[in-house]
């Protein structure tokens, strides 16, 4: 392996590092989250490209060199899975300095969660993401623009607190997939806020 190889492997492990220190400081200071370290990741990346002038003095004349370079950028994290115990689920809105900004198919599926908190840099919820738990209550954040069918499939019978943001697609063919929820958002308008269930029917306020 050469130089350069070694030097850039070393490089790129202590940006790693310095990124998961970050990010224990965050949580440090956001202790309200629940920690990533219970969060299984799948990261989203790009290539950017990075331009440098350089610039050399010799005896004779002066020379000035364009270097480009190129380097693969983690733009955003998505929740693939979850290996916490905690019933009570709070999802950080970043991950080593990278938005988290989709929560994958079938992520909590049967994790056995009471509530869970989406953060608003999360755009999409996939495929069962939170399937067959036995849910009381959902905070969902203002970023999420679409609910992929059974998000929450065989959990909203014990739902009685969704708190939304505005303009969310819910995707399905079947309103009572959706126990009468999606029913009552798109009658009040798809409008943010906190709808609860209270005998036998959703209700809305201002959240």
């Amino acid at each position: 392996m050469g130089g350069k190889a070694v030097l850039l492997i070393a490089a790129a492990m202590a940006l790693s590092s310095c990124a998961h220190q970050r990010q224990q400081t965050w949580e440090r200071a956001n202790p309200q989250y629940t920690s990533a370290g219970y969060f299984r990741w799948q990261s989203e990346s790009e290539v950017r490209t990075s331009f440098a002038i350089h610039a050399a003095a010799t005896m004779h004349r002066r020379r000035t060199a364009l270097q480009i370079g190129a380097a693969r950028v983690v733009t955003g994290y998505a929740v693939v899975g979850y290996t916490g115990t905690s019933a009570d689920v709070r999802i950080p809105p970043q991950r080593r300095d990278a938005p988290v900004n989709e929560i994958g198919a079938n992520a909590f599926r049967g994790s056995g969660l009471a509530s869970v908190t989406i953060p608003d840099s999360v755009a999409a919820i996939g495929y069962g993401a939170f399937a067959l738990n036995p849910l009381a209550s959902v905070t969902i954040g203002n970023g999420v623009s679409v609910l992929r069918e059974n998000a929450f499939g065989g959990s909203l019978e014990t739902l009685s607190r969704i708190s939304i943001g505005a303009n969310v697609t819910l995707e399905g063919t079947s309103s009572a997939a959706w126990m009468g929820f999606r029913e009552a958002y798109e009658e009040n308008g798809q409008r943010a806020g906190v709808y609860t269930f209270s005998d036998g029917a959703w209700n809305w306020q201002r959240r």
